[in-house]
């Protein structure tokens, strides 16, 4: 339980912007669940119960996105990650758009790159929008100071399956 109210107590320090939170930041705990907004967090292993947001699928069924996230080794790091993809459920890719957080990197079919940061350590969501859902294709540790086009390939590659397997 000591470890559940540090996390607690780390979630609170950790929400920077407070006014954003001051409606919707609620934190439970509840056994061995701590529930932080859209967020269970069960013993540091992270499972996303938002609706707006979808991950890639492999064709083995395995959520790579959230694989990354749950291996990630300090839940600094992981909780930096759920912030961003917070605050992009909450206040919307146009917000973000004028705040940089996010940035359009390819046209047809659309790529849009979400930045998440601990301290130095600099992660890269891409992403592309369907049916009113960000569709999240990849994530990476940022270690150049441009995207490799492995990575924008394999993002268009994954946007483009999704969006014909839609239809």
């Amino acid at each position: 339980m000591q470890e559940k109210a540090q996390l607690a107590s780390f979630l609170f320090r950790f929400s920077l912007d407070s006014t954003c939170y001051s409606n919707r930041g609620e934190m439970k705990i509840n056994g061995d669940l701590l529930y932080y907004n859209k967020f269970v967090i069960i013993n540091l292993v992270l499972i996303i119960t938002m609706t707006s947001i979808k991950y890639y699928e492999n064709n083995r069924g395995d959520n790579e996105i959230l694989k990354f996230i749950n291996n990630l080794e300090t839940d600094k790091y992981k909780l930096a990650i759920i912030y961003h993809l917070d605050k992009l459920e909450r206040e919307g890719i146009s917000k973000l758009l004028q705040t940089h957080d996010v940035s359009k990197i390819n046209q047809k079919p659309d790529v849009y790159k979400l930045r998440a940061h601990y301290g130095k350590m600099l992660f890269r969501l891409l992403f592309g929008l369907s049916g009113g859902s960000y569709y999240m294709v990849v994530i990476f540790c940022k270690k150049n100071k441009k995207i490799g086009r492995k990575y924008i390939d394999l993002a268009i590659k994954r946007i483009k399956e999704y969006e014909s397997s839609r239809i």
